[in-house]
């Protein structure tokens, strides 16, 4: 009986040694086979559920929301079944782990030219691609996003970054470097999946750029630049008004967070920028032209039009305007003002309330007039109708690789010599007679002669054939107009998912939608974390928009708050409201032609405006408020009504006199550094002041008019805002 239990327990030992096998067995085994390996995990959370590792034979992947508290360097016991996923070997599900050690050194990459590395052998290991090149250029996209390679041993190679990773959002490097990854595969494509930024090895010990070129305090005849380095370096800016550059103006303190100044520049005038940071080892880095224009001589007003009633009653101080029926009206009083040039980008357009007579009427009265409009979408009647030379027309392509040209912007006067000439109008209206008089629309009118100029170049980029991803990212993205802070962006070049991302998590009092098509998941979690931390939120989708990407998620936080539009007209906006009912809290409106979908963030032709302005903002918001009640939204918070001011207790802060007249003293506690703002009712930034572990800061009131200002205070992750009185 005892050597039949030895014999029993000898065999049980055999099979449990026998059951875990080298992963290049486990790759070799069937489809829905479990199986037992052991490796060292080569990735992190970077990465997102999946975790990558590798023995000495192979490398395999495992896809687990249970081993996300598994990092790289942990040895680990794996079983799961075999599970191709889009011709990736995974273990899927993983039936359970164990981390036996940690901090164990990383295999070292196999370093293998493109042309034999992207190869089934080196799926879900580390390899290294030396002397390589991105020919992606600008900056990684804040989402998921591919780019092209070589090290001249291939055309060109695909990596991907993932949008947890450091990586996203950093320029793309612009010369030679090393790049190391996790070798992986999609359908028939192989991809590197970059890691962090430590898998991008440039020669030497340059700088590294880590932030692209941020333009600030524009005026007619300055600005500021400012970039981050990883590595301490001096700063140095090249420009000129063309790409040659030709001038340059530098600072040798080593630092990395460089602030320079230009001086001297003409207004509204586009110069070409490329900054340079010199290591004290002698290396150095280069960041990618970037171009920027500086304020206009323009009266730069900002003028907001609504196709639907609006709710007057949560104004605060201006009415929104509602052009109900007669939005064709202003649209072609608009057209009858161009003296010299009107471009228009339109999706959609028809003659029922006559814009193309008035298109037509421009061309006859000696203005040069082009159009762009969708190769599918255009009807032939209503291009058929247009009485321009054949040159001055152009339809966007009609192709699998291109989604479609869905602007609706129009451009008139940009070159004039008087500036208040220039004008931009564009919002999410198509020029048809159901878009003008029945769906829910919005129209954002400047007149700004260098926001006019921007879209210009976006104009001129596509009116020579280049549409989609096929454009590059060149066009300023940053304006002064009459004191605020507008933002421009373009799709596909520009990463506007991830704008629209920053806007709705920079929320810290409210947010509000209102969207046609919602698709995007990684939205759905930026207005799902602000709303989670207590921003009060509010959301609606048109019925037509599919509902599987996240709408549960929303409805957690505003249960009450989100509507999927159930009215016979058609909620045709794109707009994000934050902190319109906080004005101390820079508010902010963003609008314009893209959806939240995939198609606008990777295929479309599509343009957006983020605009700073309180005023704005609480016009759209009065649109969003009679939105919400033709939904059956009940009453609204009572904070929600009037001027914010913010009451969290702030211990230690006071601020004194209030009212002030010449001068107010204000006492913080000393703990982490702040930001001291002063603005005017309608978000307009006035006074800003950065403090370093201050206790008493004086700030002169004696340059404001009497009446009602906001006092901000902005400490680490805290935001405060109190109403201050300047009397005289």
């Amino acid at each position: 009986m005892k050597k039949i239990l030895l014999t029993s327990i000898v065999s049980l030992c055999f099979l449990q040694v026998k059951s875990q096998i080298s992963i290049s067995s486990a790759r070799a085994m069937a489809t829905g086979t479990t199986v037992t390996v052991r490796g060292i995990i080569t990735n992190g959370p970077e990465l997102g559920t999946i975790r990558y590792f590798q023995d000495g034979t192979a490398g395999i992947a495992a896809y687990s929301a249970t081993m996300d508290n598994v990092l790289r360097g942990d040895s680990v016991e794996v079983t799961g079944v075999i599970s191709p996923y889009n011709n990736l070997i995974e273990l899927n599900p993983v039936n359970s782990y164990s981390v036996i050690s940690s901090n164990n050194p990383m295999p070292a990459p196999f370093e293998v030219d493109m042309a034999s590395g992207y190869n089934e052998i080196y799926e879900s290991r580390l390899v290294r691609f030396n002397n390589s090149t991105f020919i992606s250029t600008g900056t990684f996209a804040t989402s998921d996003a591919n780019y092209d390679i070589t090290d001249g041993s291939l055309v060109s190679a695909e990596t991907r970054v993932n949008h947890l990773s450091n990586i996203a959002g950093t320029p793309i490097p612009a010369g030679p470097l090393d790049i190391q990854g996790i070798m992986s595969q999609y359908l028939s494509t192989y991809q590197l999946l970059v890691r962090d930024l430590s898998d991008l090895i440039l020669p030497g010990n340059p700088p590294v750029f880590t932030t692209s070129l941020f333009q600030s305090g524009i005026t007619t005849t300055s600005f500021d630049i400012s970039f981050s380095t990883q590595s301490p370096g001096s700063t140095i800016i090249y420009y000129g008004i063309t790409e040659t550059l030709g001038s340059v103006i530098s600072d040798g303190v080593m630092v990395t967070d460089h602030l320079i100044s230009l001086s001297g520049l003409t207004a509204a005038t586009l110069y070409y920028i490329k900054a340079a940071s010199v290591s004290s080892s002698g290396d150095t880095s280069f960041s990618a032209i970037t171009p920027m224009l500086s304020r206009s001589l323009s009266t730069q007003s900002i003028k907001c039009y609504f196709t639907r009633p609006v709710d007057n009653s949560v104004a605060q101080g201006i009415n929104a305007i509602s052009l109900a029926q007669i939005m064709d009206d202003t649209l072609i009083a608009y057209m009858n003002r161009a003296k010299y040039t009107m471009d228009v980008a339109i999706y959609n357009m028809d003659n029922s309330n006559g814009i193309i007579d008035a298109i037509n009427a421009a061309y006859n009265r000696g203005v040069l007039v082009r159009i762009i409009g969708d190769g599918e979408n255009m009807g032939s009647s209503a291009w058929n109708e247009l009485q321009l030379p054949a040159a001055n027309k152009k339809l966007s392509p009609v192709s699998v690789d291109y989604g479609i040209m869905h602007n609706k912007f129009m451009v008139i006067d940009a070159e004039s010599a008087d500036p208040n000439d220039a004008i931009l109008w564009t919002g999410s209206l198509n020029f048809t007679n159901e878009q003008i008089n029945n769906d829910a629309n919005n129209v954002i009118i400047f007149q700004d002669q260098s926001l006019a100029k921007a879209y210009e170049i976006e104009f001129g980029e596509m009116f020579a054939g280049d549409f989609g991803s096929f454009k590059t990212n060149n066009t300023p993205k940053e304006f002064n107009i009459d004191g605020s802070r507008v933002e421009l962006y373009f799709s596909p070049t520009d990463d506007t998912e991830g704008e629209i991302k920053r806007v709705a998590e920079s929320a810290d009092h409210d947010l509000e939608f209102s969207v046609f098509s919602f698709t995007r998941i990684t939205i759905t979690y930026s207005i799902d974390d602000r709303t989670g931390a207590g921003v009060w939120g509010g959301g609606i989708i048109d019925d037509t928009a599919n509902l599987d990407y996240g709408y549960s998620v929303l409805q957690q936080h505003m249960p009450n708050s989100l509507f999927v539009a159930n009215n016979s007209y058609i909620v045709h906006h794109k707009y994000l409201i934050v902190d319109a009912n906080a004005p101390g809290l820079d508010p902010a409106v963003l609008t314009g032609s893209h959806n939240w979908t995939n198609s606008a963030q990777t295929k479309n032709d599509e343009n957006t405006v983020v605009v700073h302005n309180a005023s704005v903002a609480n016009q759209y918001y009065q649109e969003w408020v009679a939105r919400y009640h033709d939904e059956g939204g009940v009453d609204l918070p009572s904070y929600l009504v009037g001027i914010y001011e913010q009451a969290k207790a702030l211990p230690g802060f006071n601020f004194y006199p209030n009212p002030a007249t010449e001068e107010i003293t204000v006492s913080l506690p000393v703990r982490d550094d702040a930001t001291i703002r002063i603005t005017d009712i309608s978000g307009k930034i006035l006074e800003e002041i950065g403090v370093v572990h201050s206790e008493n800061i004086q700030i002169s009131t004696s340059q404001f008019t009497p009446g009602l200002y906001l006092l901000n205070i902005r400490q680490g992750n805290d935001f405060h805002s109190f109403k201050l009185i300047v009397q005289k």
